[in-house]
């Protein structure tokens, strides 16, 4: 109603007054006044009904990239899950990853060349779904019986689900095209190597995850760094040089000041370097305190290592006094 009083007034017209309203000094001034008055009612219209647009678009934009995004999460769920439980049977290296899942459980020390957070998820998941890590794995082919298997199955899957998701929203930050997110999550949501290896107790669906994950947070913040394996590394220098040369922007910046480019500097090192170390090294304790149990990995580590495995012939005995 005040946008209608306000036009009528520009043309001419008051409505209290029932008539045209006469152009003198005392209300609308000059002829020329009287057009700058009209001009300015119309931009702050225009751009209230721009706005008004605007607002729908992005709203109808913000449903359909939900929708989209849904479509692509129950996709992806569904056919990592599907007949899980088929074959019944140890599938390629799940005689590896299931194997060291089962010393985990059972606290048998062992060696391998990977950081141990992605067995020991392995090891956790069948623990927490019912497994005892009294299954062999001995080799491919094996049949599994009544072991408890499809827990530590169905955790890999989960988390290789959640590929084509994290690819829909790291295609979407980098392009701002919903076409493009979707064409970005299928590639992975169809692709028959990733499907297959995320169906098994393998290292590969959490190694994926971790990778793909630690992306997303790197367009969000760069802060995700943590690693499964040794691969993981690439996206560690992802991130490196990302911030090296966003730090080095700023020492251009000349609106930027010292301080403050010390207080950025300071953010990433604890961000980047302080705190992923911390947790890195916390999963090697984790690591050497679960597994007290002497196994075939003793034999890599010095008597005085092995005189705390328990089992090992070597276990309590006293060390000779060194000179």
């Amino acid at each position: 109603m005040a946008k209608k009083r306000t036009m009528q007034a520009c043309n001419g017209k008051d409505s209290t007054n029932n008539g045209k309203l006469p152009l003198t000094e005392e209300n609308c001034g000059d002829k020329t006044t009287q057009m700058l008055k009209c001009d300015k009612c119309r931009t702050v219209t225009n751009h209230d009904e721009a706005k008004e647009v605007r607002g729908r678009q992005s709203s109808h934009s913000t449903k359909v990239w939900w929708f989209l995004f849904s479509c692509v999460c129950v996709a992806s769920i569904i056919t990592r899950l599907y007949k899980i439980e088929e074959p019944a049977h140890v599938c390629w290296d799940e005689t590896h990853f299931g194997k060291m899942g089962s010393w985990y459980i059972n606290r048998t020390f062992f060696f391998d060349v990977h950081p141990p957070l992605g067995k020991m998820l392995i090891g956790l998941s069948g623990y927490l779904t019912g497994y005892d890590g009294s299954f062999p794995f001995s080799k491919p082919g094996d049949k599994y019986e009544k072991t408890p298997y499809i827990g530590m199955r169905v955790v890999c899957s989960c988390l290789g689900a959640c590929l084509a998701p994290l690819a829909f929203d790291i295609t979407w930050q980098l392009s701002g095209s919903l076409g493009a997110a979707l064409l970005g999550a299928s590639l992975i949501l169809f692709d028959t190597g990733v499907l297959t290896l995320s169906q098994y107790i393998l290292l590969d669906p959490i190694l994926l995850f971790a990778i793909t994950s630690a992306t997303w947070s790197l367009l969000k913040f760069y802060s995700c760094k943590n690693t499964v394996k040794f691969v993981g590394l690439f996206v560690v220098l992802l991130a490196g040089v990302t911030v090296a040369w966003e730090l080095w922007i700023l020492v251009g910046d000349l609106n930027v000041t010292l301080t403050q480019f010390m207080k950025h500097l300071l953010a990433r090192a604890l961000g980047l370097i302080l705190f992923p170390t911390i947790v890195y090294l916390t999963y090697f304790a984790i690591h050497f305190s679960l597994l007290n149990k002497s196994g075939n990995g003793d034999g890599f580590f010095s008597s005085g290592f092995q005189s705390q495995l328990q089992g090992n012939p070597l276990y309590n005995a006293s060390m000779p006094a060194s000179k």
